[in-house]
Parts: structure tokens; sequence; C-alpha cells
């Protein structure tokens, strides 16, 4: 068969330094001296076109040609040069000493030349030469059983034979201009074409070359514009294996031809079918209707020229890219940016969050200027009014080291009261008012997961961006080092043991842990060993609070981690009921802002995802809302499930509940009751369902208020609370929960019976017997002369 050389790229391009001041990130962790290769003879040297390690022995001054010129080299000395291919890119070392990169050129790489012979699939010439991986390439076989098609909803739709409407094959002699007979038009909702290819056909780190015909249906009857590509995949439709550049089908009546060259990658098994198909990615099932032809598919596989000249002692690792061991020199750093999803914010927000609530959450084009000149647009978040929040991703699977985040920021107000955050690690921002760079340097001695981002603390700022966000790691951790999984923990009442993690590299001391004297708190261990098992990746060490042991509502204290000089500092605020006569004290969270503000602090939880925001005064989200009317409130958007919250009950007693709900947008029933279970599925003590209406201020304010009488055993209930109207925001306050006391019912009390009730209003006024059911304070004397002050609901008989 003859063979031809395809140009596929027209020249290449290689630079080359004494050093590089930025390194590729896959150098950080792929480094060996010693890589595994295996000797080959010079003319016996073939080359796959994925990743793979190649050591040579060259001389100074002589050219070393790789492939027939896919990619050459000329050494500055006499020694070992290695070559690395990673991603299409050849990385050249000089010893240890990185030299540069080459663009290899593909224009060499040699696929069979199945086009100098006519298309006829009686003698399997042209396209249905057996070279060709596709089948049926040209739709003459009916019915059609190697194609299928899929819509916008991934639906598979049938390829009708010899139709006049529809996706579907025809019998067309001149769209597009075709062999045989037939053509396959794609109509208007239709998304992806696909075949399988059979185990064996794919390799990994192989090229193929793919090419087909395409026409549009109709000249200007707004039938073009659909933007086509193809892919190779693992499974249907994906494009996990390769894909090729785009092309758009124009409003012309011409035939083209998408001709462009797969590279496969290492997770291609040659014992597993891989999917060919072609994929709208954009212009599907939109209007006017999208319509193109597709005819003579061809996938070639490629192949490189075998041997190396000008070179000595090959060694050679097919599928695996291994730099040499590398010393970074003063400047020099490993690029990680590409850990960071969508670092500069180019079409989309996509892999990015945020907790601010600001009512503009996109991409913003007007502030071209400073750090974020000509790199429009960025990412905006803007208010009527200063709002906090964080605007942040979770950086996936980066490696342990020492790094620097750097994040371009701007705040209309300058930018006070925010912070570029890396971890527990932060820089405050200062004058950017035009957009500027911020840098935080971080030691990640776990490696793993890490949040980066963005943190409005505080300030007046309504609108702030970020853009062109970069990670530099300068090496791995040599120097002794200790650090802790967080700064700051907020036990309560509710939730009362927290966890964080110790970790530590190169430690000369073993570790001690402590907290602060009267702050409630105890920790478990108190001490690791700097030798401990997992002290590299992380030790758990449990927090408890005791609130009982404490007199404030609010305790601060300290958690100290120390070995030798090294020494971290985790602050602690614990929270515990300021009211004790009423069980729901905590459920509004002791009037707490900023850090550990969020609800689920206190002990609210959901029976679905809920993201808990700090408390604020304006922004509506999951969180505590203050300044809506004279009471804090928590708000919760679309509270498709169960919001709870944990209340302690005793035996024999009963309890009288109250809170006010309002909703946002509309009215429906909301429930409230107290339960066995936090999910509302055990046994309800008592509830009430009623009609909430819109808010429009404190009168419009919907009282729910219910008895509990008797409670059989003691121990842990839950408030909960749900929506019937599962995509309304609500809202809820004035949460009580208290024992019950009605009149005519004085109880002894260890035999120590009472002698004397007195009822006062919560101003203190005495009365002398309640009129009506409220909230009242409760005097009791009793015959041992003790007293004793309670708040309680009295409920009239």
């Amino acid at each position: 068969m003859k063979k031809t050389t395809f140009l596929l790229t027209l020249c290449i391009f290689a630079f080359f330094s004494a050093g590089y001041a930025q390194l590729p990130s896959f150098m950080y962790q792929s480094q060996a001296d010693n890589f595994g290769g295996v000797p080959v003879n010079p003319a016996d040297l073939a080359l796959c076109v994925g990743d793979f390690t190649l050591e040579v022995s060259g001389t100074a001054s002589q050219e070393i040609n790789v492939a027939n010129g896919w990619f050459t080299y000329t050494p500055t000395a006499t020694g070992t040069v290695r070559f690395v291919s990673k991603n299409n890119m050849i990385y050249v070392f000089e010893g240890s000493s990185y030299k540069g990169s080459i663009v290899p050129d593909n224009s060499v790489i040699v696929f069979p030349d199945i086009l100098n012979e006519a298309d006829d699939a009686t003698n399997q010439t042209g396209i249905y030469n057996p070279a060709n991986i596709l089948q049926n390439p040209g739709f003459e076989t009916i019915p059609n059983n190697t194609w299928f098609c899929y819509d916008h909803d991934l639906a598979n739709i049938a390829i009708v034979d010899l139709a006049t409407s529809g996706t579907s094959i025809r019998n067309n002699s001149t769209k597009p201009t075709k062999e045989g007979n037939n053509a396959l038009l794609f109509h208007k909702t239709a998304r992806f074409l696909t075949q399988s290819i059979p185990a064996g056909k794919i390799k990994p780190n192989h090229p193929y070359k793919v090419n087909f015909r395409y026409e549009v249906n109709a000249v200007n009857n707004d039938q073009h514009g659909a933007v086509i590509r193809a892919n190779l995949g693992l499974t249907e439709r994906a494009s996990d294996v390769a894909i090729t550049g785009t092309k758009t089908v124009l409003n012309v009546a011409t035939t083209y031809n998408l001709d462009d060259v797969f590279i496969t990658g290492n997770n291609v098994n040659i014992s597993n079918p891989v999917w060919f198909s072609v994929e709208r990615t954009s212009g599907y099932n939109v209007n006017p209707q999208k319509l193109e032809w597709y005819d003579r598919f061809f996938l070639l596989e490629g192949a490189l020229a075998t041997g190396i000249t000008g070179a000595t002692n090959i060694s050679y690792l097919e599928g695996e890219a291994y730099v040499p061991e590398i010393v970074l020199g003063e400047g020099e750093y490993y690029d990680m940016t590409d850990f960071i999803v969508n670092p500069t914010f180019d079409t989309n927000i996509n892999g990015w969050s945020r907790t601010t609530g600001a009512q503009n959450n996109k991409l913003a084009t007007n502030k071209n200027e400073g750090a974020f000149l000509n790199t429009m647009p960025f990412w905006e978040n803007w208010n009527g009014s200063a709002f906090t929040g964080k605007m942040y991703q979770l950086v996936n699977g980066l490696p342990a080291g020492r790094y620097t985040l750097k994040m371009g920021v701007f705040g209309n107000q300058g930018g006070e009261g925010l912070f570029v955050y890396a971890g527990t690690n932060e820089t405050a921002v200062s004058d950017a008012a035009v957009p500027k760079f911020f840098t935080v340097d971080f030691d990640f001695v776990v490696g793993g997961n890490i949040e980066i981002g963005l943190n409005i603390k505080s300030g007046t700022n309504n609108w702030v961006g970020i853009d062109n966000v970069s990670l530099q790691c300068y090496g791995e951790i040599v120097d002794p080092t200790l650090d802790v999984s967080t700064d700051k923990l907020f036990p309560s009442e509710n939730v009362t043991s927290k966890t964080f993690l110790v970790t530590g590299l190169n430690l000369t001391n073993d570790i001690t842990i402590a907290a602060s004297s009267n702050s409630g708190l105890s920790v478990n261990p108190g001490s690791i060993s700097k030798d401990a098992t997992g002290l590299d990746t992380g030790i758990e060490v449990t927090v408890t609070y005791d609130p009982g042991t404490v007199a404030g509502a609010v305790t601060d204290g300290t958690i100290t981690v120390t070995s030798g000089a090294l020494s971290e500092t985790i602050t602690v605020k614990s929270f515990k009921n300021p009211d004790p006569t009423n069980l729901l004290g905590l459920a509004a969270g002791n009037g707490h802002t900023g850090a550990g503000s969020e609800p689920s602090t206190f002990g609210w939880a959901y029976t679905g995802e809920a993201v808990w925001s700090e408390a604020s005064g304006d922004i509506y989200l999951n969180r505590y809302r203050d300044g809506l009317y004279d009471s804090r409130v928590l708000t919760f958007n679309k509270n498709t499930g169960v919001l709870s919250f944990p209340v302690v009950l005793t035996a024999g007693k009963s309890y009288t509940f109250s809170c006010n709900a309002s909703h946002m947008n509309t009215s429906a029933n909301s429930t409230f009751g107290i339960n066995t279970l936090a999910n509302a599925t055990g046994t309800m003590l008592g509830q009430e369902t009623k009609n909430v209406v819109v808010w429009s201020g404190a009168a419009s304010l919907t009282n729910f208020t219910f008895d509990i009488d008797n409670v059989a055993t003691s121990g842990t209930y839950y408030l909960t609370w749900t929506t019937a109207n599962s995509t309304e925001r609500t809202f809820a306050g004035d949460f009580s929960l208290v024992e019950n006391i009605s009149v005519g019912v004085d109880n002894a009390i260890d035999n120590d019976a009472v002698i004397q009730t007195e009822y006062f209003t919560l101003q203190g006024l005495r009365v002398v017997r309640p009129v009506e059911n409220g909230f009242y304070l409760i005097r009791k004397t009793y015959a041992s002369e003790r007293t004793e002050v309670i708040k309680a609901f009295y409920k009239v008989q």
C-alpha cells in the first residue's frame, strides 16, 4: 500500500535558555534520575506521540535528529540529554539543567494514502480500504446499523432510511459532493453522531487522522452556523480520549472537509472499544433550525518514522514522563496554576463558588486597568449595599509544598476588610480601587484539597472583583513545619465536639496540645510524638466543650499546639444558652456575627444539602438576618427538606412552643413541630400548621403556638420546620420553648412545698393573677424559704 506524509503543522518552535524561572506543574511530581528506561538501538527507536521519557548521550554542537525530524536538538555540552514528552510538548534537559521546550513537527507523521484510488465498496478501495477504522463510511449500507444519533436531551434519534424529513440517510446527488448514492442529513434537534470502534483499533499514545465532508443544507435559509467537532471517548458521546478543533458550517454552497489529527492519551485500553463521535457543540435545537449534510468519513492510524541520529546510549520509556531530579534556583518555581479551575474567567465563572449573596454574580468588562488590564472579563459581585462572604474555590489534588497564591483584586471602596486567602493563611487587601495584585504564602504540609479565594469580612465595599489567579510552588518543605487545619473553632451547647488536624514535617520536638484555662475546653490527644505515623498527612484532635463549667453565654478560649519553637494557636469561641428558661435560647445564635455565626454552629441542621452563611443585616441566604424587625430571624432559601434544632425535654413536664414566621414571595403552609427525630419521621409530640403570608412588615408575621403535655421520656428531641411550597424563601424568629405552668398547679419539689406563687410582667410589674395567655416571670417561695424565679408561658385555664 502506498503511504504519504500529510502536512499537519508547518514548523517547529523551539526556545532554549540557560535556565527557566517557570517550570510546568507536572515536573514537580514526576522527577526520577533512574526512570526505568529500556536500551534501544538507535536505528530501531520507535517513539509514541504521547507521554515518554527518552535519554541519550549527545555531543556538543552535534544535532540530534529524532524520528526523521519530528524534533531536533543540538546540545550545548557533551553529556546526557533527556527528552520528556508531555501534553504534545518535548521538554529538554542537559544533565539536570532544564533547557526549554520544543513543539514537535507533526507534519512528519505518516498515514496510509487511501485516497489515491477511487472509493469502491466492492473492491475495498478509497474510503472502503481496510485501513479506514470507521465502518459504513459513506452511509451506503441500508438498513444502517453502524451509526447512531442523539438529540439535545441525549435521547436516541432513529436514523430513518431514505426519508424525506428529519435526521436521515438520503439519496441526494448534490449535497455534499459525495461518493456513492447516499449521505446523512443532520436535522434541527440532532447533537451527536456516534460509532463504536472495536477493541484493538485505537491504541494509547498514537496519532489518528480523521476526515469527513460537510455542507449546509440550504444557503440563505438560516440553516448554517452550527459548530461541529470530532471526538474520541471511552464511552459513547465522550471526548476524554481526544478532540479535534471546531469547524463552523458556513452559509456557502461548498463542500468542506473537517481534517484533523487525534493524539490519544494513556487512558486508552487497547482491550476495550472506543467511541467516535461528531458533535454539534452549538447550534442544536435552536431557531432558526440548523441542517447540514455529512458523508465520506475516514479514520486512519499514523506512525512516526523509526530511528534517531546524532546520539548514542539510547534509553526509552513509553507512557511515562519523568524529568531529572531538579534543584530550583533563585527565582525559579513550578507553575501550578493548572490546578485551579478557570483562573482567568475568560468565558464564565465555572469552578468558583460564593457565599456573599450579592445581587450581581457574573462576568464584567468595565474595569480594564491595573491588575485586570487587557484581561477582561473579570468576576464581579455587586450589591446595593456593602456585603460580606467569600468568593472561593476548593483546589483539588494539590501536592504538598511551599506555595504562593497570587490574585488580582478590586474593591470599589479600596478593599478594606477584604482578604486574599489560602487555607488559614491570608493577606489583607488595601488600595485596590484600581485592581491590584495580592499574594499569600502558605506551606501545604498534607497535600490534597485546599480552599483559596477572597474573604469579604467587613468594610464598605459593595462592588468587588477578582481575576488572573495563579499559583506557584517553590518545592518541597525542608524546614521543620507545624500546621493546623483551622485557626478558629466555634463549639456550642448543642455542638460540643469539634475536630482539627495537626500536621508536621521534619520536627525535632514532640507536639503538645493544650486548651486555655477557664474556657470549658478539653483536648484529646494532648500530645503527639514527632515521629508519629500519619503526622505528615494529619492526625485528628478532638476539642470538647463543657458548657456546665463556664458561667457566661459566650466564652473565649484558645487551643495551643507547640513543638519546640514552633507554635500554632486556634481561637475558640463557645456558646451556651443565654436563657435556660427558654430551651430554644440558642436558636437565634446568641447575636453573634462574623466567622462562626452560621446557624449550624448553634445546632441547626437540614436533611438536604445546605450552604450555611454568616449572619448579615440584609442579604437573604441560609443565615441569621438582623434588622428585618426588632428580632433576629433565621432565613432559609427554598426549604425542600426538614430544618431541625435539638432540645432536651424532661419526663413529666409540659412545654409551650412559640415562634413567628413569614415568607418573602408567596403565601404557603409551614409546619413547626417537636419530633423524636430530626427528619420529622418519628413521633410528633406537638405541631402546628398555618398558612404563612407574604412579609409586609412586623404586623404580617404569622404566630405559631402549641403545647406539649406531660413528656413521657427524658431525652433529646427536635424542633422541626417544613414548608409546603419548596421553592419559597422563608424566615422565622422569636423562637421559644418553655415549661408550661398552669393556674392552680403548684407542685412540691423534693417535698419542699410551694407556699406562695407571684406573677410579674416581663417588665417587672407585679400582677395579682394573669388574665391572658403569655410569658410572665413567676416567683415561687417554698416552705424552706428558698425562692425560684422562672420565665414561663402562662396558660389561662
